[in-house]
């Protein structure tokens, strides 16, 4: 029975289910936990790789959204299906004789599918305006009165590159040794000082549980809150960073990050009156 104080969340989209979802994943990740253990795949591939399986599956299920705007679009189910039967019906057309009945079945399905995937995107954004509403009554109906506070950009792709390329890059240093005024204040340690023990899934576990749960998601659409109820790949990460210690070698997607622009204020056809923040792979 509901609370009296509190309203029952008649739209809200209903949890998922985790400990599902976590069979799933250990399924699907069972081929490459066995890959990178037995070394068919580098950690380098295997860490990208199990980026993608984990944002598939919630993706998959709906647990998370990517944007469509940049990079490639990921569609739902009801997007697969309803494109797959546009499809159908379009070569059914092309190929029709007299009165075939397929073709009529197909535009009666993509039909009823259309009116469905309709109903899915009215719901999801009632459940998403009624859950703002829920959390701050005051700052949602600031959002919907007020303009954007965010506008974007209207300089093209090449004057944002070559602009902040010249503002934050430095020819001049050399990136792969330490400066000299360093060594000032590194002092000389004993190697045996340094924990090397074996990483273990307790132990990522409870590194996920001290991070921020609100943290906003990385390239990947995955956040901490995410891993940190899939139990399998707790698992499957403390033997890829094992992996990663004894190669000694990073995963290319580690260096690999999404620019967002925010605006400061200004003129919005200047980039130097916007902010660049960095979005990198959660894993």
């Amino acid at each position: 029975m509901a609370s009296p104080h509190r309203p029952q969340e008649q739209y809200a989209k209903p949890p998922p289910c985790w400990p599902r979802l976590d069979d799933i994943l250990r399924n699907r990740l069972a081929w490459l936990h066995h890959s990178i253990g037995r070394d068919v795949l580098s950690p380098a591939e295997g860490a990208g790789e199990f980026s993608h399986i984990v944002s598939d599956l919630l993706l998959e299920y709906e647990v998370i959204t990517l944007p469509t705007c940049n990079g490639r679009h990921r569609p739902r189910r009801m997007e697969t299906i309803l494109k797959n039967l546009t499809d159908m019906k379009n070569a059914s057309r092309r190929h029709m004789e007299g009165d075939d009945g397929n073709f009529i079945t197909l535009v009666r399905t993509h039909n009823k599918v259309l009116k469905c995937h309709r109903r899915q995107q009215i719901t999801r954004e009632m459940c998403k305006n009624e859950q703002e509403f829920r959390k701050n009554p005051w700052k949602y109906v600031h959002k919907k009165l007020q303009p954007s506070d965010n506008p974007d950009p209207s300089f093209d792709h090449s004057s944002a590159t070559s602009y902040f390329k010249e503002t934050y890059s430095d020819s001049t240093v050399t990136y792969n040794k330490l400066p000299d005024w360093t060594h000032e204040f590194i002092p000389d340690c004993d190697p045996s000082l340094f924990n090397t023990e074996k990483i273990t899934p307790g132990l990522v576990k409870s590194t996920l549980k001290h991070c921020s749960m609100q943290s906003a998601p990385g390239m990947d659409g995955i956040t901490y809150y995410h891993l940190y109820h899939l139990p399998s790949s707790h698992h499957f990460m403390a033997t890829l960073f094992n992996k990663l210690l004894e190669t000694g070698t990073a995963p290319p997607s580690w260096g690999v990050a999404r620019l967002r622009l925010i605006h400061k204020s200004g003129d919005t056809s200047d980039p130097s009156h916007f902010r660049p923040i960095a979005l990198t792979w959660r894993v």
